[in-house]
Protein backbone atom coordinates (compact mmCIF):
# COMPACT_ATOMS: atom_id res chain seq x y z
CA UNK A 1 0.00 0.00 0.00
CA UNK A 2 1.03 3.35 -0.56
CA UNK A 3 2.59 5.81 1.76
CA UNK A 4 2.34 2.58 4.42
CA UNK A 5 5.39 1.83 6.67
CA UNK A 6 5.82 -1.33 8.02
CA UNK A 7 7.57 -2.66 10.90
CA UNK A 8 8.66 -5.72 13.27
CA UNK A 9 9.80 -5.78 16.49
CA UNK A 10 10.28 -8.60 19.17
CA UNK A 11 10.42 -8.15 22.78
CA UNK A 12 10.30 -9.68 25.71
CA UNK A 13 6.53 -9.12 26.85
CA UNK A 14 2.95 -10.83 26.78
CA UNK A 15 1.85 -14.38 26.51
CA UNK A 16 -0.33 -13.03 23.54
CA UNK A 17 0.40 -11.63 20.13
CA UNK A 18 0.29 -7.94 19.93
CA UNK A 19 0.01 -6.24 16.58
CA UNK A 20 -0.33 -3.14 16.15
CA UNK A 21 -1.69 -0.86 13.63
CA UNK A 22 -1.98 2.44 13.40
CA UNK A 23 -2.05 5.62 11.23
CA UNK A 24 0.29 8.11 12.36
CA UNK A 25 3.25 9.74 11.88
CA UNK A 26 4.55 9.04 8.01
CA UNK A 27 8.09 8.96 9.42
CA UNK A 28 10.15 6.75 11.62
CA UNK A 29 7.47 4.87 14.66
CA UNK A 30 8.19 2.81 17.12
CA UNK A 31 11.79 1.31 16.17
CA UNK A 32 12.85 -0.43 19.65
CA UNK A 33 11.61 -3.29 21.23
CA UNK A 34 11.19 -1.18 24.57
CA UNK A 35 8.70 1.36 23.26
CA UNK A 36 6.26 -1.91 22.35
CA UNK A 37 6.53 -3.57 24.99
CA UNK A 38 4.60 -1.53 27.44
CA UNK A 39 3.92 -2.99 31.20
CA UNK A 40 3.54 -6.37 31.99
CA UNK A 41 2.45 -8.18 35.27
CA UNK A 42 5.89 -9.99 36.66
CA UNK A 43 3.81 -13.40 35.86
CA UNK A 44 4.30 -13.20 32.11
CA UNK A 45 7.72 -11.51 32.15
CA UNK A 46 9.83 -13.55 29.70
CA UNK A 47 6.99 -14.39 27.39
CA UNK A 48 7.88 -13.54 23.84
CA UNK A 49 6.13 -10.70 21.64
CA UNK A 50 5.94 -10.83 18.03
CA UNK A 51 4.25 -7.67 16.61
CA UNK A 52 3.79 -5.52 13.41
CA UNK A 53 3.26 -1.62 13.58
CA UNK A 54 1.96 -0.40 10.19
CA UNK A 55 1.72 3.65 9.71
CA UNK A 56 0.56 6.52 7.04
CA UNK A 57 0.74 9.80 7.26
CA UNK A 58 -2.37 11.31 9.47
CA UNK A 59 -2.05 14.99 11.51
CA UNK A 60 -3.51 15.47 14.95
CA UNK A 61 -3.45 18.73 16.33
CA UNK A 62 -1.45 17.50 19.57
CA UNK A 63 -2.72 19.21 21.81
CA UNK A 64 -6.58 17.35 20.88
CA UNK A 65 -8.30 14.99 23.30
CA UNK A 66 -7.63 11.36 22.72
CA UNK A 67 -9.51 8.25 24.25
CA UNK A 68 -8.88 4.52 24.34
CA UNK A 69 -11.96 1.94 23.62
CA UNK A 70 -11.17 -1.41 24.02
CA UNK A 71 -13.17 -4.82 22.97
CA UNK A 72 -12.18 -7.64 25.22
CA UNK A 73 -13.38 -10.68 24.35
CA UNK A 74 -12.88 -14.59 25.14
CA UNK A 75 -10.41 -15.22 21.96
CA UNK A 76 -8.85 -11.74 21.59
CA UNK A 77 -8.66 -8.40 22.75
CA UNK A 78 -8.56 -4.87 20.61
CA UNK A 79 -7.83 -1.12 21.68
CA UNK A 80 -8.44 1.93 19.77
CA UNK A 81 -6.63 5.03 20.16
CA UNK A 82 -9.12 7.73 18.99
CA UNK A 83 -9.18 11.70 19.00
CA UNK A 84 -12.31 13.80 20.15
CA UNK A 85 -14.08 13.76 16.74
CA UNK A 86 -14.20 10.08 16.40
CA UNK A 87 -10.59 9.36 14.10
CA UNK A 88 -9.24 6.09 14.91
CA UNK A 89 -5.64 6.42 15.11
CA UNK A 90 -4.03 3.41 16.01
CA UNK A 91 -5.51 -0.40 16.98
CA UNK A 92 -3.51 -2.92 18.98
CA UNK A 93 -4.46 -6.30 19.00
CA UNK A 94 -3.75 -8.68 21.58
CA UNK A 95 -5.09 -12.22 23.34
CA UNK A 96 -8.28 -12.97 24.96
CA UNK A 97 -9.47 -10.63 27.75
CA UNK A 98 -12.27 -12.53 29.41
CA UNK A 99 -11.89 -12.67 33.03
CA UNK A 100 -13.99 -15.63 33.45
CA UNK A 101 -12.34 -18.24 30.87
CA UNK A 102 -8.67 -16.84 30.70
CA UNK A 103 -8.45 -15.81 34.37
CA UNK A 104 -7.98 -12.40 35.74
CA UNK A 105 -4.48 -12.09 35.77
CA UNK A 106 -4.11 -12.57 31.77
CA UNK A 107 -7.29 -10.69 30.80
CA UNK A 108 -5.57 -7.65 32.92
CA UNK A 109 -2.12 -8.32 31.24
CA UNK A 110 -3.63 -8.54 27.64
CA UNK A 111 -5.83 -5.58 27.99
CA UNK A 112 -3.40 -3.72 29.01
CA UNK A 113 -0.80 -4.98 25.97
CA UNK A 114 -3.60 -3.18 24.00
CA UNK A 115 -3.78 0.03 25.22
CA UNK A 116 -0.47 0.30 25.95
CA UNK A 117 0.67 -0.98 22.23
CA UNK A 118 -1.99 1.89 20.46
CA UNK A 119 -0.86 4.90 23.05
CA UNK A 120 2.76 4.24 22.01
CA UNK A 121 2.19 4.01 18.19
CA UNK A 122 1.07 7.88 18.28
CA UNK A 123 3.73 9.39 20.31
CA UNK A 124 2.97 12.92 18.76
CA UNK A 125 -0.08 12.94 20.59
CA UNK A 126 -1.57 13.63 24.32
CA UNK A 127 -2.20 11.03 26.91
CA UNK A 128 -5.84 9.75 26.54
CA UNK A 129 -8.26 11.13 29.02
CA UNK A 130 -10.44 8.19 28.77
CA UNK A 131 -10.50 4.21 28.99
CA UNK A 132 -13.53 2.65 28.02
CA UNK A 133 -14.07 -1.22 28.29
CA UNK A 134 -16.39 -3.32 26.81
CA UNK A 135 -15.62 -6.66 28.38
CA UNK A 136 -17.11 -10.10 28.02
CA UNK A 137 -17.81 -11.51 31.20
CA UNK A 138 -17.71 -8.86 33.48
CA UNK A 139 -21.11 -8.76 34.09
CA UNK A 140 -20.41 -11.47 36.23
CA UNK A 141 -17.87 -9.76 38.41
CA UNK A 142 -19.85 -6.81 39.46
CA UNK A 143 -19.40 -5.00 36.39
CA UNK A 144 -15.97 -4.20 37.46
CA UNK A 145 -12.39 -5.62 37.05
CA UNK A 146 -10.38 -5.10 40.38
CA UNK A 147 -6.88 -4.30 39.46
CA UNK A 148 -7.39 -3.40 36.11
CA UNK A 149 -7.23 0.31 36.93
CA UNK A 150 -4.00 0.44 38.77
CA UNK A 151 -2.21 -2.04 36.21
CA UNK A 152 -3.16 0.66 32.91
CA UNK A 153 -1.44 3.21 35.88
CA UNK A 154 1.27 1.74 36.49
CA UNK A 155 2.09 1.26 32.53
CA UNK A 156 1.68 5.01 32.56
CA UNK A 157 -1.94 5.23 31.48
CA UNK A 158 -3.28 7.26 34.41
CA UNK A 159 -7.11 7.69 32.38
CA UNK A 160 -10.42 7.39 34.03
CA UNK A 161 -11.11 3.92 32.95
CA UNK A 162 -14.85 2.80 32.66
CA UNK A 163 -16.47 -0.18 32.33
CA UNK A 164 -19.31 -1.36 30.06
CA UNK A 165 -21.00 -4.69 28.80
CA UNK A 166 -19.80 -6.60 25.95
CA UNK A 167 -23.28 -5.96 24.66
CA UNK A 168 -22.81 -2.79 24.88
CA UNK A 169 -20.52 -2.21 22.47
CA UNK A 170 -22.34 -4.52 19.98
CA UNK A 171 -25.26 -2.07 20.15
CA UNK A 172 -23.17 0.89 20.00
CA UNK A 173 -21.55 -0.26 16.88
CA UNK A 174 -24.40 -0.31 14.61
CA UNK A 175 -26.18 2.87 16.53
CA UNK A 176 -25.64 5.74 18.38
CA UNK A 177 -29.81 5.48 19.52
CA UNK A 178 -30.11 6.02 23.71
CA UNK A 179 -32.82 3.16 23.71
CA UNK A 180 -33.43 0.02 21.83
CA UNK A 181 -32.58 -3.64 22.55
CA UNK A 182 -29.50 -6.10 21.29
CA UNK A 183 -29.71 -9.62 20.80
CA UNK A 184 -26.52 -11.57 20.20
CA UNK A 185 -26.62 -14.96 18.97
CA UNK A 186 -23.74 -17.41 18.81
CA UNK A 187 -23.12 -20.60 20.87
CA UNK A 188 -24.98 -18.67 23.47
CA UNK A 189 -28.23 -16.01 23.27
CA UNK A 190 -27.69 -13.01 25.00
CA UNK A 191 -30.65 -10.08 24.85
CA UNK A 192 -30.21 -6.57 26.25
CA UNK A 193 -32.19 -3.49 27.27
CA UNK A 194 -30.77 -0.25 26.50
CA UNK A 195 -32.39 2.64 28.17
CA UNK A 196 -31.01 6.38 28.17
CA UNK A 197 -27.27 5.06 26.81
CA UNK A 198 -26.72 2.67 29.53
CA UNK A 199 -27.63 -1.06 29.95
CA UNK A 200 -31.11 -1.46 31.36
CA UNK A 201 -31.68 -5.40 31.36
CA UNK A 202 -30.22 -8.33 30.67
CA UNK A 203 -31.91 -10.94 29.44
CA UNK A 204 -31.03 -15.31 28.92
CA UNK A 205 -27.36 -15.40 28.50
CA UNK A 206 -27.97 -18.44 31.26
CA UNK A 207 -26.21 -20.87 29.66
CA UNK A 208 -26.67 -24.22 28.15
CA UNK A 209 -27.94 -25.77 31.25
CA UNK A 210 -30.37 -22.49 32.05
CA UNK A 211 -31.35 -21.27 28.97
CA UNK A 212 -29.62 -19.65 25.58
CA UNK A 213 -32.35 -20.66 23.62
CA UNK A 214 -32.27 -20.62 20.14
CA UNK A 215 -28.64 -20.19 20.55
CA UNK A 216 -26.00 -22.52 18.46
CA UNK A 217 -26.07 -24.56 21.47
CA UNK A 218 -29.49 -24.70 21.41
CA UNK A 219 -30.15 -25.71 17.42
CA UNK A 220 -27.04 -28.28 17.60
CA UNK A 221 -28.56 -29.62 20.84
CA UNK A 222 -32.09 -30.03 18.96
CA UNK A 223 -30.61 -31.26 15.65
CA UNK A 224 -28.29 -34.33 17.79
CA UNK A 225 -31.92 -35.29 19.34
CA UNK A 226 -33.51 -34.96 16.13
CA UNK A 227 -31.45 -37.69 14.57
CA UNK A 228 -31.21 -39.87 17.92
CA UNK A 229 -34.86 -40.00 17.58
CA UNK A 230 -35.10 -40.81 14.01
CA UNK A 231 -32.31 -43.41 14.27
CA UNK A 232 -34.34 -44.89 17.34
CA UNK A 233 -37.59 -45.02 15.31
CA UNK A 234 -39.17 -42.94 18.32
CA UNK A 235 -39.43 -40.00 15.67
CA UNK A 236 -39.50 -39.31 11.66
CA UNK A 237 -37.09 -39.50 9.59
CA UNK A 238 -34.66 -36.81 8.63
CA UNK A 239 -32.10 -34.73 6.08
CA UNK A 240 -29.98 -34.47 9.62
CA UNK A 241 -29.33 -37.66 9.86
CA UNK A 242 -27.19 -37.36 6.61
CA UNK A 243 -25.73 -34.45 7.64
CA UNK A 244 -24.46 -35.23 10.99
CA UNK A 245 -23.61 -38.87 10.83
CA UNK A 246 -20.42 -37.59 8.74
CA UNK A 247 -19.43 -35.83 11.58
CA UNK A 248 -19.61 -38.65 13.79
CA UNK A 249 -16.42 -41.14 14.56
CA UNK A 250 -18.29 -44.70 13.44
CA UNK A 251 -17.89 -47.90 15.08
CA UNK A 252 -15.47 -47.53 18.00
CA UNK A 253 -18.57 -48.24 20.06
CA UNK A 254 -19.37 -51.30 22.09
CA UNK A 255 -22.19 -53.43 20.10
CA UNK A 256 -25.27 -53.46 22.39
CA UNK A 257 -28.29 -56.10 21.34
CA UNK A 258 -31.38 -54.65 19.99
CA UNK A 259 -29.49 -51.37 19.38
CA UNK A 260 -28.87 -49.53 15.97
CA UNK A 261 -24.88 -49.06 16.32
CA UNK A 262 -25.49 -45.51 14.52
CA UNK A 263 -27.14 -44.73 17.82
CA UNK A 264 -24.33 -46.01 20.16
CA UNK A 265 -21.84 -43.97 17.60
CA UNK A 266 -23.85 -41.05 18.52
CA UNK A 267 -23.89 -41.65 22.11
CA UNK A 268 -20.20 -42.14 22.12
CA UNK A 269 -19.57 -38.68 20.25
CA UNK A 270 -21.54 -36.24 22.34
CA UNK A 271 -20.42 -38.39 25.74
CA UNK A 272 -16.94 -37.47 24.43
CA UNK A 273 -17.45 -33.56 24.18
CA UNK A 274 -18.46 -30.71 26.22
CA UNK A 275 -21.36 -29.63 26.32
CA UNK A 276 -21.66 -26.50 24.74
CA UNK A 277 -19.88 -28.33 21.55
CA UNK A 278 -23.14 -29.93 20.55
CA UNK A 279 -23.58 -26.20 18.65
CA UNK A 280 -21.46 -27.74 15.70
CA UNK A 281 -24.74 -29.11 14.67
CA UNK A 282 -26.11 -25.89 14.56
CA UNK A 283 -24.61 -25.33 10.84
CA UNK A 284 -26.95 -28.47 9.80
CA UNK A 285 -30.19 -26.21 9.56
CA UNK A 286 -28.33 -24.49 6.79
CA UNK A 287 -27.65 -26.54 4.68
CA UNK A 288 -29.33 -26.82 1.54
CA UNK A 289 -29.74 -30.72 2.03
CA UNK A 290 -32.02 -29.75 4.95
CA UNK A 291 -33.44 -26.95 2.71
CA UNK A 292 -36.90 -28.41 2.50
CA UNK A 293 -36.61 -30.86 5.58
CA UNK A 294 -39.87 -30.43 7.90
CA UNK A 295 -37.62 -31.73 10.85
CA UNK A 296 -34.96 -28.97 10.07
CA UNK A 297 -37.78 -26.53 9.49
CA UNK A 298 -39.08 -27.11 12.82
CA UNK A 299 -35.94 -26.75 14.71
CA UNK A 300 -35.14 -23.38 13.04
CA UNK A 301 -39.31 -22.18 13.91
CA UNK A 302 -38.26 -23.30 17.38
CA UNK A 303 -35.30 -21.13 17.74
CA UNK A 304 -36.80 -18.25 16.27
CA UNK A 305 -39.84 -18.71 18.89
CA UNK A 306 -37.35 -18.25 21.25
CA UNK A 307 -35.20 -15.91 20.65
CA UNK A 308 -38.33 -13.65 19.59
CA UNK A 309 -39.47 -14.30 23.63
CA UNK A 310 -36.55 -12.60 24.38
CA UNK A 311 -36.74 -10.11 22.52
CA UNK A 312 -40.30 -9.44 24.01
CA UNK A 313 -38.69 -9.65 27.39
CA UNK A 314 -36.23 -6.93 26.34
CA UNK A 315 -39.16 -4.39 25.07
CA UNK A 316 -40.45 -4.78 28.23
CA UNK A 317 -37.79 -2.51 29.76
CA UNK A 318 -36.48 -0.73 26.69
CA UNK A 319 -40.03 -0.57 23.54
CA UNK A 320 -38.40 2.01 21.71
CA UNK A 321 -35.40 2.57 19.69
CA UNK A 322 -33.87 -0.25 16.76
CA UNK A 323 -33.37 -3.52 17.73
CA UNK A 324 -29.52 -4.65 17.00
CA UNK A 325 -28.72 -8.47 15.93
CA UNK A 326 -25.58 -9.97 16.21
CA UNK A 327 -23.85 -13.04 15.79
CA UNK A 328 -23.74 -16.22 13.35
CA UNK A 329 -27.16 -17.65 14.10
CA UNK A 330 -28.72 -14.43 13.30
CA UNK A 331 -26.43 -13.12 10.46
CA UNK A 332 -27.96 -11.66 7.02
CA UNK A 333 -28.76 -14.84 5.06
CA UNK A 334 -28.53 -17.42 8.31
CA UNK A 335 -32.46 -19.29 7.97
CA UNK A 336 -33.34 -18.05 11.60
CA UNK A 337 -31.88 -14.88 11.26
CA UNK A 338 -33.98 -13.98 8.29
CA UNK A 339 -37.07 -15.55 10.17
CA UNK A 340 -36.27 -13.47 13.14
CA UNK A 341 -36.39 -10.53 11.08
CA UNK A 342 -39.64 -11.36 9.99
CA UNK A 343 -40.87 -12.23 13.33
CA UNK A 344 -39.78 -8.75 14.70
CA UNK A 345 -41.49 -7.23 11.50
CA UNK A 346 -44.74 -8.89 12.99
CA UNK A 347 -44.69 -8.10 16.37
CA UNK A 348 -42.60 -5.17 16.97
CA UNK A 349 -43.33 -3.37 13.74
CA UNK A 350 -41.62 0.28 13.11
CA UNK A 351 -38.23 -0.70 14.86
CA UNK A 352 -35.57 -0.73 12.99
CA UNK A 353 -33.63 -4.11 12.49
CA UNK A 354 -29.58 -3.11 12.66
CA UNK A 355 -26.75 -5.22 12.21
CA UNK A 356 -24.24 -5.36 14.74
CA UNK A 357 -21.15 -4.24 13.36
CA UNK A 358 -17.15 -4.12 14.35
CA UNK A 359 -17.24 -4.49 18.30
CA UNK A 360 -14.65 -2.01 18.79
CA UNK A 361 -16.06 0.80 17.16
CA UNK A 362 -18.78 0.96 19.53
CA UNK A 363 -16.42 0.82 22.24
CA UNK A 364 -14.61 3.14 20.70
CA UNK A 365 -18.38 5.66 20.92
CA UNK A 366 -18.47 4.23 24.39
CA UNK A 367 -15.46 6.13 24.65
CA UNK A 368 -16.24 8.90 23.28
CA UNK A 369 -19.49 9.11 25.49
CA UNK A 370 -17.18 8.72 28.50
CA UNK A 371 -15.21 11.54 27.31
CA UNK A 372 -18.07 14.12 27.28
CA UNK A 373 -17.68 14.71 23.21
CA UNK A 374 -20.30 14.37 20.95
CA UNK A 375 -21.04 10.75 20.23
CA UNK A 376 -23.77 10.53 17.67
CA UNK A 377 -24.29 9.20 14.31
CA UNK A 378 -22.09 11.64 12.42
CA UNK A 379 -19.35 10.42 14.86
CA UNK A 380 -19.88 6.42 14.36
CA UNK A 381 -19.92 7.16 10.79
CA UNK A 382 -16.31 8.80 11.24
CA UNK A 383 -14.99 5.72 13.69
CA UNK A 384 -16.12 2.98 10.99
CA UNK A 385 -14.80 4.68 8.72
CA UNK A 386 -11.31 5.15 10.20
CA UNK A 387 -11.55 2.01 11.51
CA UNK A 388 -11.41 0.43 8.04
CA UNK A 389 -8.40 2.22 6.90
CA UNK A 390 -6.60 0.27 10.05
CA UNK A 391 -7.96 -2.94 9.63
CA UNK A 392 -7.17 -2.46 5.24
CA UNK A 393 -3.43 -2.93 6.77
CA UNK A 394 -4.02 -6.09 8.01
CA UNK A 395 -0.63 -8.45 7.26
Amino acid sequence: MPGVKKESFTGESFRNQVVIKAAPLGAEALTTPAQAQGWCPPSTRGWKTHGVISTHPFPLNSSARTAIGVDAGGTGTRAVLLDESGRCLALARSGPGNPVSAGAEVAIGNVVAACTGARAARPDVGDPQVVALTMAGVMALGGRLPGLAEALQGAGLGASVHFHADVESAFRSATSAKEGGVLIVGTGATGAAIRDGRLAALRDGLGWLLGDEGSGFWIGREVVRAVGRALDRRGPDTALTGLLLPLVQTGGGAAQPGRDPRVIDLLDWVRSRRPVELSIAARLVAAPEAADDPVARAIVEGAVEALGGTLAAVAEVAPEGPIVLGGSVVAPGAPVGERLVELIGARQSGRPVLRARDGVAGSALLALENLGAAAGETELGRIHASLAGLADLRP
